[in-house]
């Protein structure tokens, strides 16, 4: 019983291939590559947008749905909408704002604000 166990759990693990598991998702750099121009514009100035609310959260101390800008999260979710499934996977199972506060605070602390 546990040597049938073991096999079921070893041929488990190692069929499973979810890319979040495996950690092949696209970098930024990656994702960007993918973009077609007129996307890449669109992701510059959200992703922008997304940092100066993250940053000001970092400053003042605040969650960042309090500073986020309603016109930015619609525009991300028709941005995303807009994307092909190869191009969202990027997106997916990360939280970009967890991302950009991380980024975002590595430079607070580097410039020593």
């Amino acid at each position: 019983l546990i040597f049938c166990g073991m096999i079921l759990c070893c041929t488990y693990s190692i069929s499973f291939a979810d890319p979040i598991v495996t950690n092949s998702l696209p970098t930024e750099d990656e994702f960007v590559q993918m973009l077609e121009p007129e996307q890449v514009k669109l992701w510059t100035d959200i992703r922008s947008q997304l940092q100066d609310a993250t940053e000001k959260a970092v400053q003042e101390n605040l969650n960042i749905n309090e500073v986020r800008n309603n016109a930015t999260v619609s525009a991300l979710q028709d941005f995303t909408n807009a994307l092909e499934l190869e191009q969202r996977a990027f997106l997916r199972g990360r939280s970009l704002g967890r991302r950009l506060g991380c980024s975002v605070a590595c430079r607070l602390i580097s410039s020593g604000r």
